[in-house]
């Protein structure tokens, strides 16, 4: 499947692996880009969504069995900065090795200093959605190159410091 396309001819982009960071303003195609990354893993995800975050001890109950989730996925997390829930996600992601897909705020994101935000950053590999400044980038590490970007999914992919400008797939037409 084929999530992006990007680079000067606009060629199907190789999905990131890992831990991905999905950052941007509101109504930039955060949720969608996050749920169209999911897609592509393997094994079992913990799906979290930061305005409507479980219950710490649900939460603790779905991660007794850390080798069953491979990937952890969460939406709006700076909504989760600071909490319980975002704590009980992170002790996991580090204790099983777990793969972090985090989307954010681009603004919120760029004030954390401790949380799901800056550790999945340290993979140095996001998604960053109709960024206005170069400077927007810091987060990973990069200036960014920005311009006409200001279309739902439209933005930069960043690997370990090397940015392609990239479209992520639209989600299907309603029938």
């Amino acid at each position: 499947m084929v999530w992006a396309v990007g680079g000067d001819v606009a060629e199907p982009v190789t999905p990131p692996d890992g831990s991905v960071l999905v950052l941007g303003p509101p109504g930039s195609g955060r949720s969608w880009t996050l749920q169209v990354l999911a897609s592509l893993r393997q094994g079992a995800t913990l799906r979290v969504d930061g305005l409507d975050p479980p219950d710490v001890d649900d939460l603790r109950e779905r991660l007794k069995d850390p080798a069953c989730l491979s990937t952890v996925v969460v939406d709006d997390a700076h909504l989760l900065a600071g909490t319980a829930v975002e704590d009980l996600l992170l002790d996991h992601a580090t204790s099983t090795g777990a793969d972090l897909l985090v989307a954010a705020d681009l603004e919120s994101a760029a004030g954390s200093f401790r949380g799901l935000v800056p550790a999945t950053a340290r993979a140095r590999c996001a998604v960053l959605l109709q960024p206005e400044a170069p400077a927007q980038g810091g987060v990973v590490g990069v200036q960014l190159p920005v311009g006409d970007l200001r279309v739902p999914g439209r933005g930069v992919l960043v690997r370990r410091g090397r940015c392609t400008r990239v479209q992520v797939v639209s989600p299907p037409a309603a029938p």
